[in-house]
Parts: C-alpha cells; sequence; structure tokens
C-alpha cells in the first residue's frame, strides 16, 4: 500500500476549522421552491432542475408558505390554481411576507387576462405550462440571473478587497445575501458580532463608506440590472430591491442615479440601439 503524506492535508483541515470565514467562501446553489398541485409535473421538474439548483416542493398554499418561512428559497415557481387557495392570494402573501422574493406564475389555462392579474399582483414573471420544461427552465435562468452572488458582485469585490477585517468580510457577504430584504443596521452588525456604532465605525475605517451606503450602492445595482434586462414596472423593481416604498426607491435612485428609474431605462435603450445600429 502506497504511503501518503497527510500532513499539508491536516494542516489545510486545521486552518479551516480555526476560521472558515476567513479560508473559505462556499457557493450556494439557488433554492427554488414549486409549489403545484400536479404531482407528475412536480416530479418532471424536479428531475430537470436538481442537478442546477436546490428543489423543495409543496402541494397547497398552506405547505408553500410554511416552506418560505422555514428555508427562505432564491425563486418560488407557482402554478396559478391550487386545492385550498388561488395562486394569486398566495402571490400577495409572499410578496406581503418578503416583497423582494422573485415569484414566477406557473399555468395550464392560456388566457392573456390571467397574465395582466399576475403582472398587477407583482408577479415577477409568467410561464404557460405548455412552454414545456426548457421554457419554464429559461424563466428560471432568467429571473436568477440579474441577481448576482456576493463574491461576483463588483461592489462587493472591490469593499473585500479593501477591507482586511474578517468582521467586515462577513457583514459584506451578509449584505449581498440579504440586500434586498428588510435588512437593518442592528442585523448586519449582529452578523459581525459587534456593537452597530463601533461596527459602523469599523466598516467605514476599512471600506471607506458606510454600512447603509453600501447598502444602497447595492440596492441600486440591483435596480439598473433589473432595469436594463427585464419590463417589470418601476413599483415592482421598488419591492424586488428592498424598498417597499415606491416613492422613497424613486427618490433615492435620482439622489445616486441623477435620474429617475424611468428617464434611467429610456437612455440605456437609446444607448443600445444606438450601437446595434453602429454595429
Amino acid at each position: 500500500m502506497p504511503c501518503v503524506d497527510l500532513f499539508p492535508i491536516l494542516v489545510l483541515g486545521f486552518c479551516l476549522w480555526l476560521a472558515p470565514d476567513e479560508y473559505v467562501y462556499v457557493a450556494r446553489r439557488s433554492s427554488i421552491l414549486v409549489v403545484d398541485d400536479d404531482r407528475d409535473f412536480l416530479d418532471a421538474l424536479v428531475a430537470s432542475l436538481e442537478d442546477e439548483y436546490q428543489v423543495t416542493t409543496a402541494c397547497c398554499g398552506a405547505e408553500a408558505l410554511s416552506a418560505v418561512r422555514a428555508s427562505a428559497p432564491s425563486l418560488v415557481i407557482l402554478d396559478i390554481r391550487l386545492p385550498d387557495t388561488s395562486g394569486i392570494e398566495l402571490l400577495d402573501k409572499l410578496k406581503l411576507h418578503d416583497p423582494s422574493l422573485p415569484v414566477a406564475m406557473l399555468t395550464g389555462y392560456g388566457a392573456d387576462d390571467l397574465a395582466a392579474l399576475c403582472v398587477r399582483h407583482h408577479a415577477d414573471d409568467y410561464v404557460k405550462k405548455d412552454a414545456g420544461l426548457e421554457g419554464i427552465t429559461r424563466a428560471i435562468e432568467r429571473l436568477l440571473e440579474v441577481w448576482p452572488s456576493a463574491v461576483e458582485s463588483r461592489l462587493a469585490e472591490r469593499l473585500l478587497r479593501k477591507a482586511r477585517n474578517p468582521q467586515v468580510h462577513r457583514a459584506v457577504r451578509y449584505m449581498c445575501d440579504h440586500c434586498c430584504g428588510r435588512t437593518e443596521l442592528a442585523d448586519i452588525a449582529q452578523e459581525a458580532g459587534l456593537s452597530p456604532k463601533y461596527f459602523s465605525t469599523l466598516f467605514v475605517k476599512e471600506t471607506g463608506t458606510s454600512p447603509t451606503g453600501f447598502l444602497v450602492e447595492l440596492r441600486m445595482e440591483r435596480a439598473r440590472e433589473l432595469l436594463r434586462t427585464t419590463g417589470m414596472m418601476v413599483n415592482n423593481i421598488a419591492g424586488q430591491v428592498g424598498y417597499g416604498c415606491p416613492s422613497h426607491f424613486r427618490r433615492v435612485f435620482r439622489r445616486t442615479q441623477g435620474c429617475t428609474p424611468t428617464e434611467w431605462r429610456v437612455r440605456t435603450r437609446k444607448r443600445r440601439s444606438r450601437r446595434r445600429i453602429r454595429a
């Protein structure tokens, strides 16, 4: 039996055990909750998604609400018709629980007025079952690709390179993962294991910006991405990036970007059109 040098392995294992936040950041797969009472459809969709995503299922509204509260999925695929409630009613409850949670409505009933109804209730996408598994997969990719992960975010990378303190690193990653929810300074400081006042002072010293300033930057970055890549209404985008009040979102956007969200979208589309013409 060949002799194996275990010393490097033991050293690496000790380092990871000693300070995991300093040595490793494991990229988590996006988690998807699929809500549908058609068991055959659920099984087929789970089989097509489970290699890329963490997939859980629910067959009714009550199960879905419990699953969202327990595990905070990255995305919900929701059938518009359920045995114990309507998909629209459940959509309202999900958005009330977490306005930033992306929800794609799914139906085998292809009436156009259902699509308009979903949009009015702040659904993020609408997919017909007759689009097949491939169409549903494309919708999932489209919704998830606009939310960059913590280590991929340009803003996060900038701060992680600048900051030396591991508690600040943890805070940056936490803000990237939770910036589109109801994130408060106290929550971020608790994640770093510090008092809010000391944490704010340390964060400014390490990064040159305040925690709330960085949070706004993250939200504006994601708002711009949604304005550029989707046709979502501005009010819906406000909820998606952590603003319960659309008018407050518009004020912050104008203050930080120099124009309204609608003006930014129009200018971006005009620039893209000019580039296509030149090409």
